[in-house]
């Protein structure tokens, strides 16, 4: 536009000095014609080193020029055929000065808006490509790595960092972790028998848990699977649980997560951290009940591990637990030094070994439990764990006889050699000291080494539990009953109209099943209601009754009403019944297949890290020990109350979904 108005005011001086022009004589009008040329030419290719040439040269053609963007000065000594007014002379070079006055305007006002849009684009351009954000996008800036297809937010790593290093601290003395000191100075040895800082340990399981997870989860993507109503429900109440704790801090929620589960952690990463730990454990177990044990590969494996894994010997115990610490740090309330705590397990053992014969020392025992661990007892019941000190006695009694196998680890090493050893004789009876977890104690033996060859059962169950709809009477009612009733039979039709598969009924499980210890709903890491590895007589007596049934077969699915413990109807898919050597190599070999599972997925999914956003990210920091300034902490007591707050919260809701994914 601009050059079409100066072509256009050209012009219109042109036509101005028109008579001017033809006055001139013929000579003279030539050579002005040429020097027009040429110096139009010159002037153009001076300043256009590009300038192409459309068809012919400049030239003045009547009342128009063509070719130039420029402006023509004819030559200063012309004959004057007409005498311009005075008025008209001097208005010409004003035209001109306003004219370079206002192009002058418009190019500093372009160039002050394109100024702006550099400094705005530089802005904003910055920001996308190294600033993180709490969002959850995706820009350059805040993707710290990809695995797979899958890009990890800086807030994402940060959560499951924030998660690793609350598990290792939380336990630190376990670890031999120092939680005042550097943990780039603190050295640790690693699974490959390695020395490495601790430091390093945060990051590398930080990725190891990503790479697991995100894998996984892509998996389940590409197998079109889908979050259970039961999961979609645990999400919504997590975040509600954030969102609410939020409030009474008087933060934003996104703020809230932020100070509890590390920077740029916010609403909608929670959100996918837990949509994708479910989606992955689906696939895990989905995968896991699919896959099967051969009976060649059962012999295999029992040839080469039963020896350490399916042949076991009987004991009883009583512990005595023992601390260094102060008593106020005691949860028993009772405390006892190692000296002490030796004494009086030498004493027990002493008691014991004067009986006369197996059963009198097995009694012995039992009473010596009720005697030496009133403490602990107590300790269970103001835990929550029994409903009264009797209850956790019973069980405590109840717990001191058991087997154990060669590769047990509840046992010392000292303590195994000794029960397996063909010199141990039934009846004898010694003392033993766990310096690591600090309790002395006294095995009794009670049977020698032998084949684990009772029959154990396998079943997959899904509780409808009758709840009391009547709270004023704290009774369920048979309006109660009947509701179970008419779930559990409405389960059982959807059940029957799909595929009848064990996959099937596991995700009806997930969905429907009250007893959430055998979900992932729970804490135990099970899913899909399994219920395996149980001797007859384990279970509620109608339950049991149908699973030990002599007709059963694999595949069987039945419906049992309970009235003991718990009122409600029981669906069960039956899996199988074998002898438990054999059930002990099943479950190794379909472990160690899982694992194939999840390595060859994890391998096939390419990690890129980026260094340059992985900068930052979280690194742990060392606490202030307590003889240091308290006023001096980097973090405030909100932000600290903020995260113990949620903490339990968070771990719970991941616990079960990472040990998924790890075993």
């Amino acid at each position: 536009m601009e050059v079409l108005l100066m072509k256009e005011n050209n012009t219109n001086e042109f036509e101005n000095n028109q008579d001017e022009i033809k006055a001139t004589d013929t000579a003279d009008t030539g050579s002005s014609a040429d020097t027009v040329n040429n110096a139009a030419s010159d002037s153009n290719y001076e300043q256009n080193d590009n300038w192409e040439f459309e068809a012919e040269a400049p030239t003045v053609s009547g009342s128009v020029i063509d070719g130039g963007d420029f402006e023509i000065e004819l030559p200063a000594e012309k004959p004057k055929k007409v005498e311009k007014s005075a008025d008209k002379k001097s208005a010409e070079p004003k035209k001109k000065k306003d004219r370079d006055s206002a192009n002058t305007t418009k190019f500093l006002l372009i160039a002050i808006f394109l100024v702006i849009v550099a400094t705005v684009c530089g802005f904003f351009g910055n920001q996308y490509y190294n600033q993180p954000n709490i969002s959850e996008k995706k820009n350059p800036g805040n993707v710290v790595m990809k695995i797979g297809d899958e890009e990890v937010t800086v807030g994402m790593y940060n959560f499951y960092y924030t998660q690793i290093v609350n598990q290792y601290t939380t336990y630190a003395s376990s670890f031999g972790l120092d939680t005042t000191k550097d943990y780039s100075k603190q050295t640790v040895t690693d699974d490959d028998g390695k020395q490495t800082t601790w430091d390093k340990v945060f990051v590398d399981q930080t990725v190891s848990q990503l790479q697991r997870t995100l894998s996984l989860y892509q998996d389940a993507v590409k197998a079109n699977m889908t979050l259970t109503s039961d999961q979609k429900d645990e999400i919504k109440s997590e975040l509600k649980n954030y969102s609410d704790s939020a409030k009474k801090s008087n933060l934003s929620v996104d703020d809230y997560i932020s100070q509890t589960c590390g920077d740029y952690c916010g609403y909608e990463t929670l959100k996918s951290v837990y949509e994708q730990s479910y989606l992955a454990e689906n696939y895990y177990y989905k995968t896991y009940v699919n896959t099967t044990a051969t009976d060649d590969e059962i012999n295999a494996y029992f040839k080469k591990s039963g020896k350490n894994n399916c042949y076991n010997t009987g004991f009883s115990y009583v512990s005595v637990s023992y601390t260094n610490d102060d008593k106020s740090n005691y949860s028993s309330g009772e405390v006892r030094t190692k000296a002490e705590a030796q004494k009086l397990a030498k004493e027990c053992q002493h008691k014991i070994a004067s009986e006369k014969d197996l059963k009198a020392k097995t009694n012995r025992v039992h009473s010596l439990v009720k005697e030496v661990m009133k403490a602990e007892a107590k300790s269970y019941f103001t835990s929550g764990y029994f409903d009264s000190i009797a209850d956790a006695t019973d069980y405590l009694v109840s717990a001191s006889d058991r087997t154990a196998t060669r590769s047990d680890t509840t046992l010392i090493n000292d303590a195994k050699n000794w029960l397996f050893s063909e010199d141990t004789k039934i009846g004898d009876s010694k003392v033993f000291v766990d310096t690591e977890n600090s309790f002395a104690y006294v095995l009794l033996k009670t049977s020698n080494e032998k084949l684990m060859e009772d029959e154990v059962f396998s079943v997959r169950h899904i509780l409808i539990q009758a709840q009391n709809g009547n709270s004023s009477t704290g009774k369920i009612s048979d309006a109660d009953i009947k509701t179970a009733k008419q779930t559990a039979d409405k389960v059982l039709k959807m059940y029957n109209s799909g595929d009848k598969s064990e996959v099937s009924f596991a995700l009806l499980a997930e969905d429907y099943s009250s007893d959430t210890s055998t979900t992932s709903s729970g804490q135990n890491g099970l899913f899909g209601g399994i219920y395996e590895g149980f001797k007859a007589g384990s279970s509620t007596g109608p339950f049991d009754k149908w699973v030990t049934d002599k007709s059963r077969k694999a595949g069987d699915v039945g419906e049992v009403y309970v009235n003991d413990y718990y009122t409600g109807y029981h669906l069960i898919y039956y899996k199988g019944k074998m002898p438990e050597w054999k059930y002990i190599c099943q479950k190794a070999i379909v472990q160690d297949k899982q694992k194939t599972i999840i390595d060859d997925s994890i391998k096939s999914k390419t990690l890129v890290k980026y260094d340059r956003i992985m900068k930052k990210t979280k690194v742990a920091k060392p606490e202030k020990s307590s003889s240091d300034d308290s006023s001096s902490s980097t973090e405030s007591t909100t932000a600290k109350q903020n995260k113990t707050e949620a903490q339990s919260t968070t771990e719970a809701a991941t616990k079960s979904k990472s040990e998924s994914t790890t075993k």
